[in-house]
């Protein structure tokens, strides 16, 4: 007789989307993938903030080196660290000492090396945290 009954075609409308495990794990890979991202960002913040503050401190301690060139100051053999009431001799170190403008804390060592030659030490301290130290060879 005629053909057999078919069952009506099941429409792809009713199996298309997304499941909620699926919609879970998409937003959950999203949320790793931006966390990564904000890491990285604080990380290299962080990063340029530090490189900024070396910068700021290695500046004062040239400053301070080139000071003391500068002035026609009679070098003192000692360590300058403000620990004593008089630090400067004879106008050595030069002010603004021993705290510079930003609050750092300046330590000037000078050691004779002979009778023309000092060495000079200069070491930059935030609380008691050293931040840098330079060296230079001076004529008396």
């Amino acid at each position: 007789m005629g053909q057999p009954l078919k069952a009506p075609a099941e429409t792809k409308a009713c199996h298309s989307g997304f499941t909620l495990l699926e919609i879970v794990l998409a937003l959950g890979l999203t949320t790793l993938i931006l966390l990564a991202v904000f890491y990285v960002m604080i990380g290299s913040l962080q990063s340029f903030q530090r490189a900024e503050e070396v910068s700021v401190v290695r500046a004062l301690a040239r400053e301070e080196i080139e000071r003391v060139k500068e002035r026609n100051v009679p070098l003192v053999a000692g360590l300058f660290d403000g620990s004593v009431p008089t630090p400067q001799l004879d106008g050595f170190p030069p002010p603004p000492y021993p705290v510079s403008a930003d609050g750092y804390t300046v330590v000037v060592n000078s050691v004779a090396m002979d009778e023309r030659l000092f060495s000079l030490v200069v070491e930059i301290y935030e609380g008691k945290q050293r931040l840098t130290s330079l060296e230079t060879v001076v004529k008396k």
